[in-house]
């Protein structure tokens, strides 16, 4: 998604993605459609297709990015075999369950707060800049270049 708006003035197509974040092509695909699934992401097939935004990012919240990707909860306990001698083993999942969902629903509430926007507005102002390196990757290759440049 922060690919998505950071080069929201280039078609953007999955292999580019892949390549921006150092993640294999194939789950980059599969999370996209979920993206596209939840309606926060439009996708165009084929040898011309391309990926952006379906709204601005100002109106994407990192929760809905968070729920649609169906990422799994901040905290989890583990599933070994209770020790019924033990009195923390017999009640350790029942007392961290109600710790476990209050850290879940902070989580939530903050990422509710914060949008794609928020996120990305450093790395729009860098790109723009171009007082560091840039780095320049071909969409349809994923081959990357790199130069220095500063502000003239």
């Amino acid at each position: 998604m922060q690919v998505l708006e950071v080069y929201s003035d280039q078609k953007v197509v999955s292999s580019f993605i892949a390549g921006s974040v150092n993640a294999d092509p194939g789950l980059v695909r599969f999370t996209l459609s979920k993206l596209v699934k939840a309606g926060l992401v439009n996708s165009t097939r084929g040898r011309y297709g391309s990926c952006e935004l379906s709204r601005p990012a100002s109106q994407i919240s990192l929760l809905e990015i968070y729920r649609a990707i169906e990422a799994p909860g901040v905290f989890a306990t583990h599933n070994y075999p209770v020790d019924k001698k033990c009195v923390v083993s017999v009640h350790h999942k029942e007392t961290m369950e109600q710790v476990f969902m209050d850290c879940q629903e902070a989580f939530e509430l903050s990422l509710q707060k914060t949008m794609l926007a928020d996120v990305v507005k450093p790395m729009e102002k860098e790109r723009r800049s171009g007082t560091k390196t840039k780095t320049t990757r071909n969409l349809r290759t994923g081959r990357v270049a790199h130069s220095r440049s500063s502000k003239a």
